[in-house]
């Protein structure tokens, strides 16, 4: 696997006096997005800096975590600007939050349908992140300085549809009629919707 990990430093060390590679800005473009994050979340530090940043392309497509670890696929944050690294970086805190990456979510996810348990996941991530994000916004006109990438998509419409085998529609999967509710709720729903049995 192509593999290259860092320990989290909020203070930029690529000062090295010579032409940055590819890793050294990606790097720094992480650091600056978790720096930003802190900014708004200083509570996430528990996170941030409990966290050891793994490059993986071959694997992962975008990012996930696993709390110990928080894997990025370069060519997909290349083509990120730094409000949407951000946001990402806010949306897989959040999956920790949840406890998304323990045991206990492997077992509540046993005799589900993955692609369906996957989906109800990601959208109480995305309501989370999308509230969070909200939060950073001030009066009038002022922008947050998150974004999350692509459109929201949900999956109880034609546009939003999902496959069994693949469920990423380089969107992400939001709806805010189920913004409150949870994923055992939403996968409920989603099960009835796609009329699917448990396997």
């Amino acid at each position: 696997l192509n593999r290259r990990e860092i320990k989290v430093d909020p203070i930029p060390a690529l000062e090295r006096g010579r032409e940055w590679s590819t890793e050294d800005m990606m790097i720094k473009k992480m650091e600056d997005a978790m720096a930003q994050i802190l900014l708004y979340f200083p509570f996430f530090g528990y996170f941030i800096y409990s966290w050891k940043i793994r490059e993986e392309n071959k694997t992962i497509e975008t990012m996930a975590t696993s709390y110990e670890y928080l894997f990025y696929n370069t060519k997909f944050c290349e083509k990120l600007a730094p409000e949407e690294v951000g946001a990402v970086i806010i949306h897989e805190i959040v999956h920790n939050m949840f406890l998304h990456p323990t045991k206990m979510s492997v077992i509540q996810a046993s005799n589900k349908i993955k692609y369906l348990w996957t989906i109800a996941e990601e959208m109480v991530t995305n309501a989370e992140t999308i509230k969070l994000i909200s939060a950073t916004s001030g009066s009038g006109s002022s922008r947050s300085p998150f974004n999350l990438a692509g459109i929201p998509l949900s999956p109880f419409t034609k546009q939003g549809k999902p496959t069994k085998s693949k469920s990423d529609t380089g969107g992400h999967w939001y709806d805010p009629n189920y913004s409150e509710e949870t994923a055992l709720d939403i996968y409920e729903k989603l099960k009835e919707h796609f009329k699917e049995k448990a396997i």
